[in-house]
């Protein structure tokens, strides 16, 4: 399984600590995982992202840094068909090679991964991202939509304090259950 974790925008303060600290705790390596991280993201919760970072330095987590747009975009009153990426406002060459600028600020080589707000894409979208050499990632279980986890999942949890209830089914699911091993999602790519 690939656990993925999504640090888009939020209003909330921090991000899932507790849920990461465990994860660690209970591993002996370095946890694998994805973190699709938004530049605003990182701007409004710069502590914490050092704190990630410090984490991958003493080899707690083993983390892919992947794209997420520098703003993801959203929108609760637009449908999705003209939200996200598919605003008619959003520049997508800005919104990935500004995150990827901001990433090497911090000495981050931003990985071949992008993960579309929202998971919302269509055809024009998705030949720009590949354009940049970038491969979108999706999901096949997000936990707070209550999809099941199994073998080969591509599991997406919001580690932003969004979502409560991924973070507790991921919990129960990734923390009790000793059935399940973490891997690195780039692994699959060579």
């Amino acid at each position: 399984m690939y656990l993925t974790a999504d640090l888009c925008p939020s209003s909330k303060y921090g991000y899932e600590k507790e849920f990461i600290n465990a994860l660690i705790s209970k591993h002996k390596k370095a946890v694998p995982i994805t973190f699709f991280i938004s530049g605003l993201w990182i701007e409004k919760h710069k502590n914490e992202f050092l704190e990630l970072i410090s984490y991958q330095k003493e080899n707690k987590l083993d983390i892919t840094w992947a794209n997420h747009t520098f703003t993801h975009y959203y929108n609760p009153k637009e449908p999705l068909e003209r939200n996200f990426l598919l605003s008619k406002n959003k520049d997508i060459t800005n919104e990935i090679l500004e995150l990827e600028k901001l990433l090497l600020t911090y000495n981050i080589t931003p990985s071949i991964l992008f993960r579309f707000p929202g998971l919302v894409s269509n055809k024009q979208t998705a030949l720009i991202v590949n354009s940049f050499g970038l491969i979108p990632v999706g999901s096949d279980t997000w936990l707070a939509k209550d999809e099941k986890i199994n073998k080969g999942s591509i599991i997406l949890v919001h580690a932003n304090k969004n979502e409560p209830k991924g973070i507790e089914i991921a919990k129960k699911s990734l923390l009790e259950n000793n059935n399940f091993s973490l891997h690195n999602i780039l692994d699959n790519l060579k």
